[in-house]
């Protein structure tokens, strides 16, 4: 039973320390180019991809939708979905629909560019799932 409560407690400290060093990792990236910020080497092991593309929808236009407005979800709800969905695949595949769904209005205006930041969250997107597999 002791035991039981000390490897608890050393499990929320070791999960604390991932999320520090998380966000240590993550604040110097939010005044870089995006390309900067896909280059990180934090990427993936650190900082998950799914984190860094949702921080670039933020840099995206406002036709660029995230995933939580694609879905037209309250923030409330899309916390409560990353809640349910710890998993990174299930989160990239969310992006990965907010991305095609752009992809589809920009051809259905017949449109002949993308904004600037699509193609590195798509880079991202690909480089997440490939090491998913």
């Amino acid at each position: 039973m002791l035991l039981r409560f000390f490897y608890q407690i050393a499990s929320f400290r070791i999960e604390q320390c991932e999320i520090t060093i998380a966000f240590s990792s993550f604040r110097p990236l939010l005044f870089q180019t995006s390309e900067h910020v896909a280059s990180s080497p934090a990427l993936g092991d650190i900082i998950p991809f799914s984190i860094i593309i949702q921080f670039l929808f933020t840099r995206a236009p406002a036709e660029l939708k995230s995933p939580f407005q694609r879905a037209e979800w309250s923030h409330a709800r899309f916390s409560q979905w990353l809640d349910d969905h710890p998993s990174e695949k299930d989160r990239l595949l969310l992006i990965r629909g907010a991305l095609e769904a752009y992809v589809q209005s920009v051809r259905s205006r017949e449109g002949k560019e993308f904004a600037p930041v699509y193609p590195i969250m798509v880079q991202l997107l690909q480089k997440a799932l490939s090491t998913l597999q």
